[in-house]
């Protein structure tokens, strides 16, 4: 029998919103796509569903859905293995669109909530380049996707394959498993373990393009309750730079030599290279420019309100090893220092991981702290 009793989990995704985002809408995507098992060695494949998941970013509030299933056309006939495992039948996608009609029908839904204006060819490069600079994203929306396969791997390659025109809004998205790991401090894991961290489970089908697209939207709802920034932080990228399981970069890092052995000062230290930043990054110039328009605005604003001092890493690894705060004023102060050091360590290289960690848990442990002299005067 069913109880009308709210669960915690339940509290979790209904709790109010606690940080404004920069876009006004979340569309969460989660394609499905033909596959084998095993996939041949470079197999190509084709989406067969392309659902969305439509957030209103200020309410959290899921506003409408899409599903649209896409016939495809290289290998028409799905595996059984492809039937089983997406519950996509082979009926559905017979009676489904072709890509392009698919990503014509996405425009159109787009424009009837208001997310885009003019035709479809408006928002088509003209050039087929890749938006370089998020500055250049001029939308009031950003897609959301469970990693960087989805547009990275399925939908770019296959529209340049069948030269099928992409929108431009497809180049950029934020990407919820990225945020879930560097909000937390976490490795980066799957759907059902970011649920797991909310305490909820999963509902639906796994491996149903539109019943993901959902669970991925219940998690960056949460995710925006807690105060997370659902931003731009990833892209297509015209290089995509692998990297071995050990967890390093494309680079290796060089090994000191004999006679500079021990950790280098702060003011000896070469910039990091972008070549060497986290994964994700690949060094490509949308990245950069995310990271450098995140941390210049924010240091600005800081140093402006003389909160923070020209070295901002120094400044944040004193604030790591200084005594609690006592004052609501010194607390405020400090948060706006330890989030501008923040914003600074984002862009750059593997080594700032450890810094990044350190500093988020020192500003929820000063959130904490806040709260509860706020809460005793």
């Amino acid at each position: 029998m069913r109880s009308d009793a709210k669960t915690a989990s339940d509290a979790k995704e209904e709790a109010g919103s606690s940080v404004k985002q920069r876009f006004d809408y979340i569309c969460v995507l989660d394609f499905e796509a033909t596959c084998e098992n095993p996939n041949p060695e470079g197999y190509e494949h084709e989406i067969i569903e392309f659902p969305i998941v439509l957030v209103d970013a200020a309410t959290l509030k899921v506003l409408d859905t899409l599903q649209i299933y896409v016939k495809p056309t290289d290998k028409p006939k799905l595996s059984a293995f492809c039937t089983q495992l997406t519950g996509i039948t082979q009926e559905q996608v017979d009676k489904g669109v072709s890509l392009g009609d698919a990503l014509f029908k996405v425009h159109e839904w787009l424009r009837s909530h208001d997310l885009v204006s003019g035709s479809f060819d408006s928002h088509v490069q003209k050039t087929g380049k890749i938006s370089g600079k998020v500055g250049d994203f001029k939308y009031k929306f950003v897609f959301a996707t469970d990693g960087p396969w989805d547009l990275q791997k399925f939908l770019n390659p296959e529209c340049q394959r069948k030269k099928i025109p992409r929108p431009k809004y497809f180049d950029m998205w934020a990407n919820i498993r990225y945020h879930f790991a560097e909000f937390h401090g976490k490795r980066r894991g799957n759907i059902n373990k970011m649920l797991d961290h909310y305490g909820l489970q999963f509902e639906g089908k796994a491996h149903s393009g539109l019943d993901d697209s959902k669970n991925i939207a219940r998690i960056a709802i949460c995710l925006a309750r807690e105060g997370c920034q659902l931003d731009i932080n990833d892209g297509i990228r015209v290089k995509r730079y692998s990297r071995p399981r050990g967890g390093r970069g494309r680079r290796r890092a060089q090994k000191p030599s004999s006679s500079s052995q021990g950790k280098p000062s702060s003011s000896s230290q070469s910039p990091p290279s972008s070549a060497r930043a986290t994964r994700g990054a690949g060094g490509s110039a949308w990245e950069k420019s995310a990271a450098a328009a995140a941390a210049s605005s924010s240091f600005q604003r800081a140093k402006n309100s003389g909160d923070v001092d020209g070295d901002v890493d120094s400044k944040a690894g004193s604030s790591l090893s200084a005594a609690p705060v006592k004052t609501a004023q010194g607390i405020e102060r400090e948060l706006r220092s330890l989030e501008a050091a923040m914003q600074l360590c984002r862009g750059q290289a593997a080594s700032k991981v450890r810094k990044r960690k350190q500093i988020y848990h020192r500003i929820k442990d000063l959130k904490k702290t806040l709260d509860s002299l706020q809460q005793s005067s």
